[in-house]
């Protein structure tokens, strides 16, 4: 029975020393091409090569080109927004002319009607602007989905051969409820209630501010806790995960290690294999988990670039407005940055949720046994 056993051993360390050779490839078993597929609109950024200037020891790979997209998203936005700013300003000024000047030449009524006018046209120009970050944001989320759906199981499968069934079993159902929390909480119920909210602000600045402003706080305060309870959630259910199911297979590979130590004659040639084996699939799999997140922050950068531009920009037109505009225009301009400000909090919330969730898992499975 010991000859058996040792037989099936030695046969079993045939592909070990094979996958040390120069020849083979230690990614040649993870299949990339779902994750490349998302990621194509992002050119410069290939996963792969990702993986494999990390497992080399480079970091600065990833990293090199965020500097210049920055500089290049703020500037091209700017350009993109400025005809938006312009009209926006004007609007503006014209619906000071018709408050400030009109009222003293012309009768209350008709320059209130001029007002109006003027504040429906503002309203036009916001709402494009709007549907400009709402689209971004949306799009950015959904891809943010679907790079997690094609990432999830390869990285689940470099889990499994370094850590264990049990803890790739368990993040997988992790990985997949926020991904699900993503999809039916931020997308489906936190974006219309930041357009409901929008809406009831401009509603309630056209009233003078007297219908809607409980209304308002209320939505706002809502769209808030809701983020923060989502982040206490998928830290929560993280580190529960990380406590449990990574201590259960360092208990079984430890197991293993020490019956393979006490063979004689060859205990601790495969200790010491087996330390190879073990720290190989580590080092795969934190080079998997690390691209990723990479990859997160290069699906979210520009968006979140263009997105805080808008907002600001939008913030500077109420800054110049204010001392001559009537303050309804000011009001809901600034109404509009704020719903650009729960637009933006949204994303980095979705962002966070991923990337804090990888690095859990990459920190909570390296396996410390032998």
């Amino acid at each position: 029975m010991k000859i058996i056993l040792i037989s099936f051993l030695l046969i079993m360390l045939v592909p070990v020393r094979t996958f040390a050779e120069e020849e083979s490839d230690p990614l040649s078993m993870y299949d990339f091409s779902d994750i490349n597929y998302v990621l194509k609109e992002d050119n410069s950024f290939d996963f792969e090569d990702c993986v494999r200037e990390i497992i080399k020891g480079d970091f600065d790979t990833g990293f090199s080109g965020l500097l210049d997209m920055f500089s290049s998203a703020i500037f091209s936005e700017l350009a993109n927004e400025k005809a938006i700013i312009i009209k926006l300003i004007v609007v503006g000024l014209t619906a000071a002319l018709f408050s400030n000047i009109a009222f003293t030449v012309l009768s209350g009524k008709i320059s209130e009607t001029g007002f109006y006018i003027t504040y429906l046209a503002l309203i036009v120009c916001m709402l494009s602007g709007y549907t400009i970050v709402a689209e971004i944001v949306k799009n950015t989320m959904d891809r943010l989905s679907s790079f997690m759906e094609a990432v999830t199981p390869v990285y689940i499968l470099s889990i499994g051969f370094s850590t264990g069934e049990s803890t790739a079993t368990a993040f997988y159902q992790v990985v997949i409820m926020v991904i699900t929390l993503i999809e039916k909480v931020l997308i489906n119920f936190i974006i219309p209630m930041i357009y409901t909210y929008m809406i009831i602000g401009l509603i309630n600045n056209m009233a003078n501010g007297t219908l809607f402003t409980k209304a308002g706080e209320l939505i706002k305060t809502i769209i808030e806790w809701t983020l923060k309870s989502l982040m206490t959630f998928v830290i929560g259910i993280n580190v529960i995960r990380s406590l449990i199911n990574p201590i259960v297979d360092s208990m079984k590979v430890g197991t293993m290690w020490k019956v393979m130590q006490s063979i004689p004659g060859i205990g601790n040639t495969l200790n010491s294999v087996s330390s190879v084996v073990f720290a190989s699939g580590t080092l795969i799999k934190n080079g998997i988990g690390i691209s990723a997140m990479i990859a997160i922050l290069v699906i979210c950068f520009i968006p979140v670039v263009k997105t805080s531009v808008i907002a600001i920009s939008y913030k500077g037109v109420s800054a110049i407005l204010e001392p001559v505009s009537d303050k309804r225009i000011v009001n809901s301009i600034n109404t509009i940055h704020i719903s650009f400000c729960l637009m933006l909090k949204t994303l980095l919330y979705a962002t966070v949720f991923f990337i804090l969730t990888i690095a859990i898992i990459c920190a909570s499975t390296n396996l410390n046994v032998g």
